[in-house]
């Protein structure tokens, strides 16, 4: 099984493409320059072994610690984390070979800015080095450089496959008379690299899928849909962003119009919900406050506990449930203990 923990960083080009939609007969590596709208229209590439998968830009978890004397020049790049306003955008389409031990590079697609077209490049015409080692083992084995006329965007990695220190960086470079080479635009875009589409709307990251699950707190149940992302940093689930929550309890003690409560906005959430997920979800946590009623659980520990919400339940460090309480009113907590670890990846309702 593959993990992609490497991270990117694109610079902003200053050189403007978009005005030219077809750039035959030269000797350009790009194919053509398609207007936003027209992504989809795109055809896939062709894989002769294994299947397409797509990598983008994706926000990290931590700010990428650069190591900017890589980049040639005076100038320390300010950085625009991915996904973020302004952000530039790379898609590189390749081949995973079904063995899922290598991987071939069909295309890459970038944005400079949200505003321009996306540039479509001919691999044939460069020459791609490392991206098969940056997936599987050494990040600082990437090396591709796309010539733009006088310019070059560089994408070079660094470091191990570990998230926390393997990074890579697309620069823009200029060339000067004399033949030295030098940062175009201090501006660049930092991010890891994942599997998805960064052109692709939709509520969840690159590198986050959609889920829909349901569990239950005793008798209370819940319904859920949320962003996964399984970060490869060891933990057993993921790292997860909670996008709709619904609770169906018929208990007496809650007036008939609150049996059944959903929230579905961020607005909602934020001023109801409090959760954490932590490293291998060990002891994971939310607390839900409603008007006439509490809820809260933490999941099972995993290689120990991490830290927990307020109002969660204090989990034991060797415990392999999940436990929970809730409150009615102004009255005491209930506590229960589940039959299963965590509340969103397998403690759904037992019929």
């Amino acid at each position: 099984m593959y993990r992609i923990q490497i991270a990117l960083v694109l610079v902003p080009s200053i050189l403007v493409i978009g005005g030219c939609r077809t750039l035959s007969g030269s000797s350009s590596p790009i194919l053509s320059a398609i207007a936003a709208d027209q992504i989809a229209a795109l055809p896939p590439i062709a894989c002769a072994n294994g299947d397409a998968v797509a990598f983008g830009l994706a926000k990290p978890d931590f700010p990428p610690n650069i190591q900017w004397a890589k980049y040639p020049g005076p100038v320390s790049p300010n950085l625009i984390i991915a996904e973020s306003t302004g952000a530039a955008r790379i898609r590189l389409d390749t081949c995973l070979h079904s063995d899922a031990t290598h991987i071939d590079l069909g295309r890459i697609l970038f944005q400079e800015s949200p505003s321009s077209d996306i540039n479509v490049v001919d691999v044939n015409m460069i020459n791609p080095t490392g991206l098969n080692s940056a997936v599987f083992n050494l990040a600082e084995d990437l090396d591709i450089k796309i010539p733009l006329g006088n310019e070059t965007l560089w994408l070079k990695g660094w470091g191990n496959s570990v998230p926390i220190d393997a990074f890579a960086a697309i620069a823009r470079l200029k060339l000067a008379a004399d033949g030295t080479q030098s940062l175009a635009f201090p501006s660049i875009t930092g991010g890891r690299l994942a599997t998805g589409d960064p052109f692709k709307s939709g509520p969840c990251a690159i590198g986050e899928s959609l889920q829909s699950t349901t569990f239950a707190l005793g008798t209370v149940q819940f319904a859920a849909d949320f962003c996964l992302r399984e970060d490869g940093a060891g933990d057993a689930f993921g790292s997860y962003r909670i996008l709709k929550l619904v609770v169906d309890d018929q208990s007496p003690s809650l007036p008939v119009d609150e049996h059944h409560v959903s929230l579905a906005t961020d607005d909602m959430l934020q001023a109801h919900l409090t959760y954490k997920w932590n490293h291998h979800n060990a002891c994971d946590s939310f607390a839900l406050k409603l008007t006439h009623v509490e809820y809260a659980a933490t999941a099972a520990a995993n290689q120990g506990c991490g830290p927990t919400v307020p109002d969660a339940p204090s989990q034991n460090p060797s415990d392999q449930h999940m436990i929970f309480r809730i409150r009615y009113q102004d009255g005491n907590w209930q506590d229960g203990t589940a039959t299963c670890a965590h509340f969103l990846s397998d403690c759904g309702p037992k019929n």
